[in-house]
């Protein structure tokens, strides 16, 4: 389903809740207050970020919605959760910059979610966004199944940035090992940016410590 069909459905079908499936709104106020904000401070490998929640059932959800089930009006509330962690940044000049979305994951869903999700939070800072800076150099997999070190190795130098300057701030939806922020960091600093650090949705707490390796000659650690 097209992007354009998605957004004619959600405007025309009768919505109901994502979450408790009332009928009226395409997320309740009584599952909101469900959300819990836990803005936290992020680390991977020495790289810090921002989180404005907890990865729980709720948020798990949420995410799931906006990302796999074609709602994304939620875009906008997404974007509104994320202006907190933005704000952790200060009044630094930054640009933003989205996770690169695969060409099997636009394929899929009908369109860019990480693209659409950072155009809303452009537009409600003032922030200006980065269009198709980053890109991928090879097909990946499906990074939610595997484990760490296979995170790792699925991403190594599987991105590639154009080049230029300036301080940019990455914008991710989930945050677990950090494999893919970082992958983000090392493809942006070899094409002459600054990476000020990066802002996501939800932390997947980590039950283990996690191994690290110097990734190619670059000087930061990667998960």
């Amino acid at each position: 389903m097209t992007r354009p069909l998605v957004s004619l459905l959600d405007a025309f079908v009768p919505t109901w809740c994502i979450s408790c499936k009332a009928v009226g709104s395409l997320f309740c106020y009584q599952c909101r207050s469900k959300l819990v904000p836990r803005e936290r401070l992020v680390t991977r490998a020495s790289f810090d970020g921002w989180a404005a929640f907890d990865l729980d059932a709720n948020v798990a959800n949420l995410i799931l919605a906006y990302k796999d089930r074609g709602r994304t009006a939620l875009a906008e509330f997404l974007a509104r959760r994320l202006l907190g962690p933005l704000s952790r940044f200060g009044d630094q000049d930054l640009t933003l910059v989205a996770m690169p979305s695969s060409s099997a994951g636009v394929a899929r869903r009908g369109f860019d979610s990480a693209g659409l999700l950072v155009r809303a939070l452009a537009k409600k800072s003032g922030l200006p966004m980065a269009k198709g800076l980053l890109t991928h150099r090879r097909e990946t997999a499906d990074q939610r199944p595997l484990a760490a070190a296979d995170r790792e190795s699925n991403l190594f130098e599987s991105l590639e940035a154009r080049q230029g300057q300036g301080r940019v701030l990455i914008v991710d939806d989930i945050v677990t090992t950090g494999a893919s922020v970082l992958e983000c960091r090392r493809a942006l600093t070899s094409a002459g940016f600054e990476v000020a650090g990066f802002i996501t949705i939800a932390e997947t707490l980590l039950q283990k410590p996690i191994s690290l390796r110097k990734a190619s000659a670059q000087p930061h650690e990667w998960v």
